[in-house]
């Protein structure tokens, strides 16, 4: 039994054989008088067989990219199907890692399809030698022609050009699922960078909005504007490989609204930065708690440091040797005289954590910066640009659901910046998640009545967010509600069911596919994989669509 590769050769070497002995038939056919009512029927077949021969050369032509870079040496494989040129092993090895796991399939029907063209080459005496022009006498013709009858010959075709399809779409397929796999690289760094900022995310929250931070008397007065990259595409270019330190840095405004007190300090751009550190913790505190210990000294355990989070050196000691913050907004007081320099103010912590996060002033603010939710102002923002928030708001979703991202959400929560001159204009830089720092850390979510039959849906605020994006009007505006209706959850995910068709018309197949997953999920946030399942469902299509959106303006 012949190899795949053999098969290969097989079939490229058979099939212009039975041209050549059709061609040489037709000639034969032009000086016998009795037999000319049958050359347009030889003449079909000859057609046909060679344009699956073309179609066989050009998918093992196309195959070829990427296994053979020169080309003479295509040339050769190609003008020598049963050459050594295909039985070499580092060939073998480079064509099976071109079509992956298509390529015992492949393989497979280029065998079955040899066996077919080899099992009839046998019955009309064609063999590898058979090179020159057949004998074209009356009996010979005819006795082709009963081998090769009208069934026999269609039944050949539909089983070449069904093998031949078969092996275009595994090689096409290969080319994409390559392609695929090579933007999902980047991206696969994208989703560690979003797992490794959900977890530093979550402590940053508890130990601000949950912790012992604040012990000022104008605890009401201040809040917290969580900064959230529009622009996710910019972070895969800017740092297309492995974890660094920007990475890690969350980037935070401290609101005061207190404004009657001149000694108080005003809004103040700050960023977050981890540092993993070696804690001792002992095991037990006091020798009388084990009889057995005889004195000895307990053990410790001691926090392993993961190598992505080894920094140099310099700047980890520094990081290291900040000061606790006791009271942020004592700390923000003096925040001015720690602008542009590469001093921490201080670093806050969770009891027990192995994290601690050095806070810089990046600068002050002389006023506050208004405020505008995305509900006023999204009618006023292109398509480009709600795609890039409704793609940040999704890769979101791993970051900050649960902790600075409200469990229960809509657009009215989302905030981006007034420019200073028209308050009417806005920034579109980042979007802004904003916790009052007297606020508890858990939000409830709908009461009884308020909500519909999709269960414990995590993603339906993002899908019907996304629904308003795609049209550019909050679902307010597209209830169509009669007299005596209410604005309750159930019918804003109603109307977001109902406009999925036209998302479909304004965003396309793979948005609209996003909205149905978000409307749909269900109970999965408790999985393992929660951010992977997200990742690959949600923020992966748009990242497709932002990128070919991007790719042509």
């Amino acid at each position: 039994m012949v190899t795949g590769i053999e098969a290969a050769g097989l079939a490229l070497a058979i099939l212009p054989l039975f041209v050549n002995q059709i061609d040489g038939y037709v000639r034969g056919i032009e000086k016998i008088k009795a037999l000319r009512r049958y050359r347009r029927e030889f003449k079909a077949y000859s057609v046909g067989l060679r344009t699956q021969h073309a179609i066989l050369l050009n998918t093992l032509e196309q195959t070829l990219e990427g296994v053979v870079d020169d080309e003479d040496q295509v040339a050769e494989l190609i003008c020598n199907p049963q050459g050594e040129g295909w039985r070499d092993p580092g060939f073998q090895k480079r064509l099976r890692r071109r079509l992956d796991r298509n390529y015992e399939v492949f393989m497979g029907n280029m065998a079955g399809l040899s066996e077919l063209l080899e099992q009839l080459s046998h019955k009309m005496d064609i063999n590898g030698s058979d090179i020159q022009t057949p004998a074209t006498d009356v009996w010979n013709i005819l006795k082709f022609r009963k081998i090769l009858s009208k069934a026999v010959y269609d039944d050949l075709l539909v089983k070449i050009d069904g093998t031949n399809t078969i092996l275009k779409t595994l090689v096409d397929q290969s080319f994409y699922l390559e392609d695929t796999k090579k933007r999902r690289k980047g991206w696969n760094h994208l989703l560690k960078r979003y797992q490794k900022a959900r977890k530093h995310a979550d402590g940053l929250f508890k130990a601000i909005i949950g912790g012992n931070y604040w012990r000022c008397q104008c605890k009401t007065h201040h809040c917290v504007h969580v900064q959230l990259q529009i622009n996710s595409l910019q972070s895969i270019e800017k740092y297309p490989d492995r974890d660094s330190d920007a990475r890690s840095q969350f980037q935070m405004i401290f609101a005061n609204t207190m404004e009657d007190l001149a000694c108080l300090w005003t809004w103040t751009e700050v960023v977050f930065e981890p540092w993993q550190v070696e804690e001792t913790v002992p095991v037990s505190s006091s020798r009388h708690d084990d009889p057995k210990s005889n004195g000895q000294k307990k053990p410790t355990v001691q926090f392993h440091v993961p190598a992505e989070e080894v920094r140099p050196l310099e700047k980890r000691k520094e990081a290291l040797s900040a000061p606790p913050i006791e009271d942020f907004c004592s700390s923000l007081c003096v925040a001015e005289s720690y602008v542009g320099r590469r001093e921490s103010i201080g670093c806050i912590s969770n009891p027990g954590a192995s994290v601690r996060y050095t806070m810089h002033a990046v600068k002050k603010l002389p006023k506050c910066v208004p405020q505008k939710p995305l509900r006023e102002v999204l009618s006023d923002i292109s398509r480009r640009d709600r795609l890039h928030i409704a793609t940040a708001l999704a890769s979101g979703m791993i970051q900050m659901c649960g902790n600075w991202l409200k469990s229960w959400w809509d657009i009215s929560d989302v905030y981006l910046a007034a420019t200073s001159n028209d308050e009417c204009n806005v920034s579109l830089e980042n979007l802004y998640l904003s916790w009052p720092v007297s606020t508890t850390c858990t939000v409830p979510g709908p009461v009884n009545g308020k909500y519909c039959h999709s269960g414990d849906n995590s993603l339906l605020p993002l899908g019907l967010a996304l629904v308003e994006l795609s049209l550019g009007k909050p679902l307010q505006t597209l209830l169509g509600l009669e007299d005596g209706d209410q604005d309750t959850l159930v019918a804003r995910f109603k109307t977001a069911s109902w406009l999925v068709n036209k998302v479909y018309n304004e965003s396309g197949t793979n948005y609209a596919d996003v909205v149905n997953s978000c409307l749909s999920w269900s109970s999965l946030c408790l999985e393992k994989r929660f951010e992977e399942r997200v990742f690959d469902t949600v923020v992966s299509p748009l990242l497709k669509d932002l990128g070919n959106f991007e790719g042509l303006a």
